[in-house]
């Protein structure tokens, strides 16, 4: 009867220990990495074939978005042996042989195709433990993803400064020249008139009739004319410098200004565009001073051509009527 027992306890024991080699692999595996997660579920049939499904979430390389394959899994295991085949479900996707082991709950595989390596490193876990990871991946792209959307904004901003810091300071080179000419224009148009007066005296003095005066009314009005084209190079100078009644006015510029004030003006932005800001405040300053200077010096250089505009026209009406 003992030994009849000790057997049958044998059989038994035997029979539990063949379960417990065959325990299946049947579930959730979850792989987690810095900057992907994966999971595979799969189920193992009676006859050791498996079938399953297999997601990965992965961090593009710059990090801006995520990227999502799906793929289904078929294979077999024998033993602590496994041999998979991932199917991605993108049109002509090909397929992707996989082989490994798995050692309690950890499953590890290796293979790839055409070239290329692919890898599975899981733990047996939850879908939710997978979900949670793809949350943090995708809020780890959106959170690259503007703060790169910033650098790129910020280095805009730095070349349109630095583009417009080039335009102010060759603003200032070319009104450097002509802060040195304008103050001498009003003098200038006032030496053409005293020209005139002269002649005109001399006009006067010559006998009536005569061909001298009609020879000092033409030189009179070649003073004249003279004159006028001194004013017509004044205003292509006033043009070329958005100068017009009484204000200058260029085109764009104080739009351009204010945005890079603004910009420059926040706090952390100094720090962040560096010497961009600091070349625009001066060549800013240097800028708003030139155009002040050149709105008072044309101001004054019109104001004088006006005024012996005035006494040419009398001293032309005076000697034409003694030429006649």
């Amino acid at each position: 009867m003992n030994h009849i027992l000790r057997v049958t306890l044998s059989v038994w024991l035997l029979a539990i220990a063949g379960v417990a080699c065959a325990a299946s692999i049947s579930g959730t595996y979850v792989g987690l990495y810095s900057n992907a997660a994966e999971l595979l579920q799969i189920v193992e049939r009676p006859d050791g074939s498996i079938l399953g499904h297999f997601e990965q979430v992965m961090l593009s390389s710059k990090g801006t978005k995520t990227t999502t394959m799906n793929a289904g899994v078929s294979g077999a295991v024998s033993g602590d042996t496994l041999v998979l085949t991932l199917k991605p479900a993108e049109f002509m996707g090909g397929t992707i042989p996989l082989s490994g082991s798995i050692d309690g709950d950890t499953l590890r595989l290796s293979g790839g195709a055409n070239g290329g390596s692919f890898t599975v490193n899981a733990q047996r876990s939850t879908e939710a433990v997978f979900n949670q990871r793809v949350q943090q991946l995708t809020a780890q792209a959106g959170q690259t993803s503007l703060m790169q959307a910033e650098q790129a904004a910020n280095e805009k901003e730095r070349k349109d400064i630095g583009n417009l810091t080039g335009w102010l300071q060759n603003y200032s080179r070319l009104a450097s020249v002509h802060l040195q000419r304008l103050p001498k224009v009003p003098q200038t148009y006032a030496a053409v008139t005293s020209k005139m007066e002269a002649a005109l005296e001399k006009e006067e003095s010559l006998p009536a009739g005569s061909y001298a005066r009609g020879q000092v009314d033409y030189f009179i009005g070649t003073l004249n004319y003279q004159f006028n084209s001194l004013h017509y190079d004044l205003q292509s100078v006033e043009s070329s410098f958005g100068y017009s009644d009484g204000k200058i006015t260029n085109s764009g510029a104080p739009e351009a200004i204010l945005r890079a004030q603004a910009y420059c003006g926040f706090d952390h932005h100094p720090i962040t565009l560096g010497p961009a800001c600091a070349n625009f405040q001066v060549a800013n300053t240097a800028y708003q001073a030139d155009v002040k200077q050149l709105e008072t010096l044309f101001t004054a250089a019109e104001s004088a051509w006006n005024a012996e505009h005035v006494k040419q026209k009398a001293i032309e009406k005076q000697a034409d009527a003694l030429s006649n």
